[in-house]
């Protein structure tokens, strides 16, 4: 891997730690905020959803991109 790949891939496992430590949670007046996960509110599953997608797209697409550069 270069290092680019490796930035894109550091990138991605940092999103994805970070969004499972703070994931969309519906409050009491119905807005949709990132707290943390030990607030106990319900989770917003299909934002999370989509947001970990965003994540995997932009990292596999990173990866990929410069799969050819530098070897």
């Amino acid at each position: 891997m270069n290092t680019w790949q490796k930035s894109f891939l550091t990138f991605g496992v940092i999103a994805t730690a970070a969004l499972f430590l703070f994931p969309p949670q519906i409050t009491p007046n119905r807005d949709v905020l990132f707290l943390y996960v030990m607030n106990r509110l319900p989770v917003d599953w299909l934002r999370l959803f989509l947001w970990f997608l965003g994540i995997l797209l932009v990292t596999g697409l990173g990866v990929a991109v410069n799969k050819e550069e530098h070897n």
